[in-house]
């Protein structure tokens, strides 16, 4: 255990707590040899009975089959060994190795071993082959010199080295009956291509990780083949590594990824600048752990990225895509902004350019913060299922389709429209921003009137303005009985029409503020019950409840007769009912508030005034004399228990120690859950400490048994010594 400075880890808890962003560095290399133009220093021809060595005698070591470099220079390497490594010893610099027609396979050790803070330029020349036989088993040996020795990869570049892999040839790096194909350790850089026009192969297969790199990742050209058990391209520092930026940086190249786990994961930021990507993943396709960024801002230029399949297609902490052709084929999310591990983290994804398709069954687009469509165009098909919407996010985040092209088809169940932006909605979907990413409308009730459609798998959809010009054209890939469009070319107030199949099925009205389409209700009553004439009505029940022969109660409107279009919020006899389709909704629970962005907690369509916790959609809320209460950050009370709440939800992300929002104690969760009947060590960032009935012991020095021993404890830390 380490000896932590008590004060230093609660700042780092405290940072841990309040991430704002995640920025990573740009590694250049500092290889500074000449390129590789034909000539040589040294040549290696391997064979079954050792290494024939022609040219300079100095800047290397042979002993049997196995090559070490030791100084800078350009080195020709080619023959065929069964047995066989090249190793660049550390530190050495300026290093350019030309791998020309070379077949070597290496089972006590990696085929190619860059040591720590080396330099080396990779030539490929011709057809290449270095395969790890390594067994997998020596990796956790009880033999220490055996684990030692352990490199797990075709080709291993260890901490600190730098590795940039050039030429016109073809290179397979195989680890499929070991680890990994390339592999690199902390604060390493691997830079495949140094510049677009590259034109070598590299095939990557491997048992674990393709191509992964815990310091950085940058492909600037070539074309990569990565076929893994795992990850694709990675790089992900191993847990305590703070120093390595776990970034991945593509800028150009073909890459063809199939991986039974996420085909490009990093911990770090992941940015897509350019290239051709096609990816197969059995988990994410592109996920980073930070900012997810795909394209250039103000540009045209982009990447082209073909997700075909993958549980969910691109993910991050926040997601920007501002350039590009990206199409995305998900079981999942398409485009998820998450990440369970941060907390008071501001969850975004931002559309501002280039071309989106994305077929998910799950949520299409899904912000756990905001949604922000400004630019480009995205075509989003979402689940056929009412649990899920094409596009979804976050209360109290904004959802923006100011300058977009959008057509966003699904179900209606948890259908969210935009607070601003110009667009138009057929099929239902929750009224403006009334609802609540997650919770949708009571069953039955549908808060547009334009009508119901029905979608099915190879329907035409199009979308026309009223003069019949056509704004959008796509084609339905599953059941769906919602769509929403936005367009600058839409104008607020005008009206909108879809068809199907070629025949008109509904029309609506664009409206920027957020609100649905369609005339509102008090237009329609001030112009076919003018208030100049209100005598003629004088003696009728209007504009309020009134309980009918069978013992339910109707919303009568201007006209005295019952309104089946009124849904929301009346006021009767000091309480608060929800209306819909002319009747006292028979509904309890959460419910959102048709015009406003509240959520309300009811019994029987009446609005209760009730304090505290409860349950919707399998999660828990907290309102507050009957509505839902978003401002709360604290520990809330309920059935003996002590739950932390934030933006009216129980938090069940959170786990471990984590701080009182007021900043005064540490509590130790689970699922959210302050654990008040547990005491004993607990183990965060490294360390141990002491928590009594689930809180920090801050105060507490002394001893403290744990599985049958005694830890010192000072200041509610266990000691190094105790561990």
């Amino acid at each position: 255990m380490k000896n932590h400075d008590f004060n230093g880890f609660r700042r780092r808890l405290g940072g841990l707590a309040c991430v704002s962003a995640l920025t990573a560095s740009f590694f250049t290399p500092a290889i500074t040899a000449q390129a590789y133009e034909g000539t040589y220093d040294s040549s290696f021809t391997f064979s079954e009975d050792g290494i024939e060595a022609e040219g300079s005698e100095d800047g290397y070591k042979i002993d049997g089959t196995d090559l070490t470099i030791s100084a800078a220079g350009t080195y020709r390497i080619t023959g065929k060994c069964s047995e066989g490594s090249i190793k660049v010893k550390k530190g050495t610099e300026g290093v350019i190795l030309i791998l020309s027609d070379l077949d070597l396979t290496a089972s006590e050790t990696a085929p190619l071993v860059i040591a720590k803070s080396a330099e080396v330029k990779l030539v490929i020349d011709g057809s290449n082959t270095l395969t790890d036989l390594e067994d997998p088993a020596d990796e956790n040996s009880e033999d220490a010199e055996t684990a030692d020795a352990f490199e797990g990869a075709a080709i291993k570049v260890k901490s600190g080295s730098t590795l940039l892999i050039s030429g016109d040839g073809i290179l397979n790096a195989d680890g499929s009956d070991c680890k990994n194909g390339i592999k690199g350790g902390a604060e390493a850089s691997i830079i495949v291509g140094e510049s677009s026009e590259d034109s070598f192969t590299l095939y990557a297969k491997a048992a674990n990780n393709a191509l992964a790199c815990d310091g950085s990742v940058t492909v600037v050209g070539g074309n990569l083949n990565l076929t893994a058990e795992g990850d694709g391209l990675k790089s992900s520092p191993d847990e305590g590594d703070t120093a390595s930026a776990g970034t991945i940086t593509v800028n150009g190249g073909t890459l063809v990824i199939d991986s039974a786990e996420d085909a490009i994961q990093a911990t770090g930021d992941l940015t897509i600048r350019g290239g051709e990507c096609t990816i197969k993943a059995g988990d994410d396709g592109v996920h980073s752990e930070a900012v997810l960024t795909i394209g250039s801002q103000d540009s045209s230029d982009g990447p082209v990225i073909n997700v075909t399949e993958s549980c969910e297609g691109l993910e991050g902490a926040t997601v920007n895509i501002y350039s590009g052709d990206i199409t995305v084929r998900s079981t999942d999310d398409g485009v998820n902004a998450a990440n369970s591990e941060l907390s008071n983290y501001s969850f975004a994804i931002n559309v501002t350019g280039g071309n989106l398709y994305v077929n998910a069954d799950g949520d299409g687009l899904d912000s756990n913060g905001s949604l922000s469509l400004t630019g480009g165009v995205a075509e989003v098909y979402g689940s056929s299922s009412g649990d899920n919407a094409p596009l979804d996010y976050e209360r109290p985040a904004d959802f923006s389709v100011n300058g977009v092209t959008a057509l966003a088809v699904g179900n209606s169940g948890m259908a969210e429209n935009p607070s601003e932006g110009e667009y138009v909605v057929f099929g239902g979907g929750n009224a403006g921003p009334g609802g609540m990413s997650g919770m949708g409308n009571p069953r039955g009730m549908n808060t547009s009137d334009n009508g119901s459609i029905s979608i099915s798998k190879g329907t035409a959809i199009e979308i026309k303005d009223a003069s019949g010009n056509t704004l959008f054209t796509g084609e339905g890939v599953k059941s769906a009985n919602y769509v929403l469009f936005a367009s600058p070319e839409l104008s607020e107030g005008d009206s909108y029409t879809l068809y199907l199949n070629g025949s008109s099925v509904a029309t609506s009205t664009a409206n920027g503020s957020g609100t649905t389409g369609g005339t509102s209700e008090g237009d329609w009553r001030e112009e076919k019950y003018p208030e100049e004439q209100p005598e003629k009505y004088i003696d009728i029940v209007r504009n309020t409840l009134k309980l009918a022969e069978d013992g339910i109660w109707y919303y009568y409107g201007y006209d005295g007769t019952i309104d089946t279009q009124k849904y929301g919020f009346v006021p009767y006899g000091g309480a608060s009912f929800l209306v819909a389709n002319g009747r006292v909704a028979d509904v309890s629970g959460l419910q959102p508030d048709p015009d406003g962005n509240d959520w309300y907690f009811l019994s029987h369509g009446q609005v209760c005034d009730h304090t505290g916790l409860v349950m919707y959609g399998g999660e828990w809320f907290y309102v507050k004399n009957g509505r839902l209460d978003t401002s709360l950050s604290d520990f809330v009370s309920y059935n003996d228990g002590l739950f932390f709440v934030a933006a009216g939800r129980i938090v069940t992300e959170a786990n471990g120690l984590c701080m009182d929002p007021d900043g005064t104690d540490w509590y130790y969760l689970a699922n959210g859950q302050v654990q008040t009947q547990y005491t004993g060590p607990v183990q965060y960032s490294g360390a141990w400490f002491y928590v009594v009935n689930g809180r920090l012991a801050e105060d507490y020095t002394g001893s403290v048994a744990y599985d049958g021993a005694t830890f010192d404890v000072v200041n509610g830390m266990l000691q190094p010594a105790g561990m």
